[in-house]
């Protein structure tokens, strides 16, 4: 069950790990001591993103204040409070979380999305779509002074313990699912607002390894053209069952080749334990090799034979004079074409597991 961040203050601090307390020892801070040695290793400083966001977190405030809907920092929003002390400054979105349950069932739930969206163009927001339905997972998708902010909506499952939220913007989407948890004030980008805790586990289910630092090959940051760089679980996004990729036409050809261009690599796990299988086999029947050089050959083989596939997919569909990307270079999906790839290159272990 959610908690208003008026009741959250009722209590007290007792030391958690992932943040520090404030000086009234009620809500939690961010370490700012180690967000500025993050910050500065990784080239993290505040830009026009971070100022939107900020204003745009405290418009949401004022906005969702209103109509009395409580709401937390999620996902890569958390993640900037978290480690960098401000929104990240390569983010391209502000993105909150409210409990579902919190807006009643049935008429009652979709009269408050209303009362939403309407406290929302109040304070200057411009509703800009919904992502899934309320029935199966909701995102509400707005924008404000360029600036896009997600209130995502969180659903509870008492039988398995967890949460979960609908994700990926497109025509086909999925759960983001997480071990259930309380949330607690916490000031954030001068506002006082909720955050999940204790946010490490939110953030470790999301991210991974989400303190690693950033590297001029992985990209540009999180959720350039949709896809969060940061996460790990970009590498899973493969193994779902996504539509046909003409479905992402209709959101533009660039969405269209990031569909084929993850499809092409993920089908090569398949054809890669397949090669490793019969290069050992071949080794066998031949009485070459013995068995720890026969494992080590014929790994490196189908290691260098994938990288070899990669590239391939990499020319088919992601580089930006392909014949598939026709999209212009300054479009967000183009521009995140290199990046995608490099996590996919990075990640590779994922793809054969």
């Amino acid at each position: 069950m959610s908690i208003t961040v008026a009741a959250a203050t009722l209590l007290l601090f007792t030391g958690a790990a992932d943040a520090v307390p404030s000086t009234d020892s009620v809500a939690l801070t961010c370490d700012a001591e180690k967000a500025a040695v993050w910050n500065a290793q990784n080239g993290a400083s505040r830009n026009e993103f971070t100022k939107g966001a900020s204003d745009n977190l405290r418009a949401s405030k004022v906005a969702l204040d209103i109509v009395n809907v409580n709401f937390f920092l999620a996902e890569g929003s958390l993640l900037g409070w978290y480690r960098n002390c401000m929104p990240i400054p390569w983010d391209t979105d502000l993105d909150l979380g409210v409990m579902m349950e919190d807006l009643g069932e049935g008429e009652k739930a979709d009269a408050k999305l209303e009362e939403i969206k309407a406290a929302m163009a109040e304070q200057g927001f411009v509703f800009s779509r919904p992502v899934g339905s309320r029935s199966e997972g909701l995102t509400l998708v707005f924008d404000r002074k360029g600036v896009r902010t997600d209130i995502h909506f969180f659903y509870r499952n008492d039988e398995t313990n967890e949460f979960y939220i609908n994700i990926l913007d497109g025509p086909t989407s999925y759960k983001n699912v997480y071990t259930q948890f309380e949330v607690r004030p916490a000031e954030a980008f001068g506002v006082l607002v909720a955050v999940p805790y204790p946010a490490q586990e939110y953030l470790a289910t999301t991210y991974g390894d989400f303190m690693r630092k950033r590297t001029s090959e992985r990209g540009t940051g999180e959720g350039t053209a949709g896809w969060n760089l940061e996460s790990p679980l970009n590498a899973n996004v493969t193994r779902r069952s996504l539509q046909s990729c003409d479905a992402y036409k209709a959101y533009g050809q660039e969405y269209f080749c990031i569909c084929k261009f993850y499809g092409c690599i993920g089908g090569l796990k398949g054809g890669t334990n397949t090669a490793i299988a019969a290069c050992k086999q071949v080794a066998i029947d031949k009485g070459i090799l013995g068995g720890s050089q026969r494992e080590v050959y014929c790994i490196r083989d189908a290691y260098t034979n994938m990288y070899t596939k990669m590239y391939a997919c990499y020319d088919d569909y992601a580089k930006r004079d392909s014949t598939c990307m026709t999209a212009p270079a300054s479009s967000g999906a183009a521009q995140a074409m290199p990046a995608l790839f490099a996590v996919a290159a990075a990640t590779i272990g994922h793809f054969l597991n």
